[in-house]
């Protein structure tokens, strides 16, 4: 299907048969990205006093049972409820169909070598992706006048999408960074890497923060 499209007096032809999908298929008993070290996700059938709801295992039909911790082990979609002590849902803030939406690609730098700061301490060697990085690819793109921004951290090798977190020690935004995307307006921001945080940050949760305007 072809579809036009108008953003900020400019249209754009779409033709939804060609598309890239950024999320990582979710293997359950299989390789999955990890963070924290947490219970990788598991798919098993129902198992009673009597049966084990499989075919496999003679069963009439298939009934599985899924343990899953989405936050920590694979693709996942965050809002605000993700901070406030109150019931919210994805479903309830995005409304639109379409997303008016750029993909840049950044290289994370040691903190030592940036000008930009951080809630919490932060070691001379850790990697970031600092405002000044982000701010020089974004600006190619400016005049697009994105919602929706996608960033592709560097180096990008196809095992990355397996990584365990606690041995490959994932970069993470500055609070400068952070800055510069929520006073361009991003309303909806994805990223490659586990979170936009420092993997320890005293549970502030800083650049979440900021990014959700609070």
């Amino acid at each position: 299907m072809i579809l036009s499209l108008e953003h900020e007096g400019k249209t754009y032809t779409l033709d939804t048969s060609h598309f890239l999908d950024l999320s990582i298929p979710y293997n359950f008993n299989g390789p999955q990205p990890n963070y924290y070290d947490v219970n990788p996700g598991r798919l098993k059938p129902l198992r009673t006093s009597e049966i084990s709801y499989s075919v496999k295992d003679g069963a009439g039909c298939n009934v599985p049972e899924i343990n899953i911790n989405i936050h920590c082990t694979g693709t996942h979609t965050e809002c605000v409820g993700h901070l406030i002590d109150q019931s919210s849902s994805v479903s309830e803030y995005i409304k639109d169909l379409f997303l008016p939406t750029i993909l840049i690609t950044v290289q994370p730098i040691p903190f030592s070598v940036c000008h930009d700061s951080y809630h919490v301490d932060v070691d001379d060697n850790e990697q970031v992706i600092n405002r000044a990085s982000l701010e020089k690819v974004y600006n190619k793109f400016h005049n697009y006048f994105p919602s929706s921004l996608v960033i592709r951290t560097l180096p990008n090798p196809k095992e990355k999408q397996f990584y365990r977190y606690m041995e490959h020690i994932p970069p993470f935004f500055t609070n400068d960074a952070i800055e510069f995307i929520y006073s361009n307006n991003i309303k909806h921001l994805v990223v490659d890497i586990p979170s936009l945080d420092r993997m320890k940050d005293d549970s502030i949760l800083g650049n979440h923060r900021i990014f959700w305007g609070d």
